[in-house]
């Protein structure tokens, strides 16, 4: 019987997880070498009602204790697997412990796992931005630059999408990390994110460097966004673009002058 149908009490149709070892270890370091040694590519069926009420039931209990996240995180993984919809899991209680803690293990445990498992890549994006939000309003933004250099790697298998992008930028911005927040828009500009409208994008980014007294790039850079929404989906798309790539070059460039 697998490791989630042992907690769910249910009959077993997810065999790929195997019963935990009575001995495994409560640190986050476990977390897939011996899961992803057996690759599994289709997709498992989805909870049932019942298993559902008791994965709600469980999973705050066993995030109630400390000791017992490295469980959670393998079970939140486990119901992962199957075709249940994302919305259906009760992945608040998680991402609020996970963005409470006082470091990013528990974090980047959940991520490689999603990371080693092709089959759920899927749900990189959407979990990455629940937790970029909770960091945010946490006001731990370390950790949420953290979680977003992660997604930028090179070998990432789920790239920023544009609302990662906007949700960073706006969530640097806010919280007084402009230098970080203008390189973010940098490269959300290079990856082809920016989409116009840019409204509240582009107001966190005016109102930031409002405050950290760069009146003249704040406008400079204000200017330049406009621009680009006037000319969207014109022949001058591109140009606008290339603009306001070289206004944020040159104010990155110059900010620690």
């Amino acid at each position: 019987m697998s490791f989630l149908q042992r907690l769910l009490h249910g009959p077993s149709k997810y065999p790929f997880l195997t019963p935990p070892s009575p001995h495994y270890s409560t640190s986050y370091s476990y977390c897939s070498k011996q899961e992803s040694s057996h690759p599994q590519t289709r997709p498992y069926p989805p909870l049932t009602q019942q298993q559902l009420s008791n994965l709600n039931h469980l999973l705050p209990r066993l995030l109630s204790q400390p000791d017992h996240l490295p469980t959670a995180l393998r079970l939140t993984s486990a119901a992962l697997h199957t075709t249940t919809p994302l919305h259906a899991l009760p992945l608040s209680p998680l991402i609020h412990s996970l963005t409470s803690h006082p470091d990013t293990s528990p974090t980047f445990s959940l991520l490689t796992r999603l990371r080693h498992a092709p089959q759920i890549h899927h749900h990189i994006s959407p979990i990455a931005l629940m937790l970029l939000t909770s960091y945010f309003n946490n006001r731990m933004c370390k950790a949420a630059l953290a979680v977003f250099r992660w997604l930028r790697r090179p070998d990432s298998p789920s790239p920023p999408t544009r609302q990662v992008y906007e949700v960073v930028i706006e969530g640097l911005c806010r919280n007084g990390f402009m230098f970080e927040g203008l390189s973010a828009a940098r490269d959300m500009v290079v990856a082809g994110e920016l989409v116009a409208p840019c409204g509240s994008l582009r107001e966190w980014i005016y109102r930031g460097m409002l405050k950290e007294a760069r009146v003249e790039d704040a406008v400079e850079l204000n200017n330049a966004i406009l621009g680009f929404e006037k000319c969207s989906g014109s022949d001058d798309e591109e140009e606008c673009k290339e603009r306001i790539l070289a206004v944020l070059e040159r104010v990155i460039a110059r900010w620690n002058e």
